[in-house]
């Protein structure tokens, strides 16, 4: 792989990650105002939900799930530069845990849409080599 490639390469991942850690379920420290942020319980009430938490957490399964098919993309590769592989490795472990949790609020408010289909059909460019 030339240089230029991996160097754009390994940006486009480092910029990957950087978004998807924005999407993390852990705010400590991020001034958030507790009373308003979302609660990380499974045993999310019932109730306490509308169309938009729904569509919400229905589009945020789908995001996490497509951050692990790139993440896979590239462990599947061979002479991936560790520190990629590192990262990669990092991001599918962080969105497995927050695609289990809004999968489990779905279920609890009788949601079940197309939270666990995969990213199939769904252009993430031409990662391929």
């Amino acid at each position: 792989m030339n240089t230029k490639r991996f160097t754009l390469t390994a940006a486009a991942v480092i910029a990957a990650a950087l978004t998807l850690s924005a999407c993390s379920s852990n705010n400590s420290g991020s001034g958030t105002n507790p009373s308003n942020a979302p609660s990380t319980s499974s045993s999310a009430s019932s109730t306490d939900f509308n169309d938009a938490d729904v569509t919400f957490a229905s589009g945020m399964v789908m995001h996490h799930q497509q951050a692990i098919e790139m993440a896979d993309t590239f462990l599947q590769k061979d002479g991936v530069d560790e520190r990629v592989r590192t990262l990669a490795e990092k991001i599918k472990a962080a969105q497995e845990p927050e695609i289990d949790l809004m999968n489990e609020w779905l279920a609890s408010w009788g949601e079940t849409g197309d939270s666990t289909e995969s990213m199939e059909g769904h252009d993430m460019g031409d990662m391929s080599g």
